[in-house]
């Protein structure tokens, strides 16, 4: 045997080592740049922040709790142009929900008569009620707000049969008109909205009120995700269903 054959010998088990290294190494680099890559991924998909994507209610709890359900709660006005454009995309939501979340609408009461040079923003909440309000919970008590739901807001701001905010408040009568397509005399209609039932309602709803921006979204009246300009519907209902994990992970 040369010795010429014995060093390249030596010299191919030297390579070995230092080939595995590179290799080990390479392997390391790849490693890195993936969890460097999960890093981003993880900054960018950040859980929502207490204060700045949504507000802790102190002592919150749903208009109408439920003991086995979580209880989302969408605070609303039919004649807010904001409202009816959201409508779609919470709708579309709500419906993938799992079964252990029950939705609910809260509406939230405008007032009509302010003047314009008063105004903060689009509207100012009414210190009572607003016919709006009205119509809803007495078309509550004749069960038609799955039904009629979605239709009030196109009469509203598509047909243009009913007043949108800002403009004039919407008449009792012509709610009532609307109400009898439904089946509801209209007559009856005009009673239920200044039934007692209806009046109670309000006033709980007024005492209990603890979010006065629409439209807003709020989890088992423990959270509440407002509107904000530099937070689109699709983030909130983001925030939302993230919301909706943590409440279910604390009743477990």
């Amino acid at each position: 045997m040369s010795f010429a054959f014995l060093q390249a010998k030596i010299e191919r088990r030297r390579c070995v080592p230092r080939m595995e290294l590179m290799n080990n190494r390479l392997i390391s680099l790849v490693f890195i740049c993936i969890a460097g890559v999960v890093s981003v991924d993880n900054v960018c998909a950040q859980a929502p922040v207490a204060g700045e994507d949504y507000v802790v209610i102190r002592d919150g709890q749903p208009f109408k709790a439920s003991e086995d359900k979580i209880v989302v709660e969408e605070v609303f006005n039919y004649g807010l142009p904001g409202c009816y454009q959201a409508q779609s995309q919470f709708s579309a939501w709500a419906a993938k929900l799992p079964s252990d979340v029950e939705v609910a609408y809260l509406p939230l009461p405008i007032a009509y008569s302010v003047p314009k040079h008063r105004l903060v923003g689009e509207y100012v909440v009414a210190p009572g009620s607003d016919p709006y309000e009205r119509a809803f919970y007495a078309a509550q008590s004749y069960d038609l707000i799955d039904e009629a739901h979605e239709e009030l807001y196109e009469a509203i701001h598509k047909s243009n049969s009913l007043p949108a905010i800002p403009g004039p408040a919407p008449d009792k009568e012509r709610l009532a008109a609307f109400f009898s397509a439904y089946g509801v005399d209209a007559q009856q209609f005009l009673k239920k909205l200044s039934s007692f039932g209806v009046e109670a309602k309000i006033q709980r709803a007024k005492k209990m009120r603890r979010v006065f921006k629409a439209p807003s979204i709020i989890v088992n009246g423990r959270y509440a995700i407002l509107p904000h300009s530099e937070r689109t519907y699709a983030d909130m209902l983001a925030t939302a269903s993230y919301l909706v994990d943590k409440e279910r992970e604390r009743l477990e």
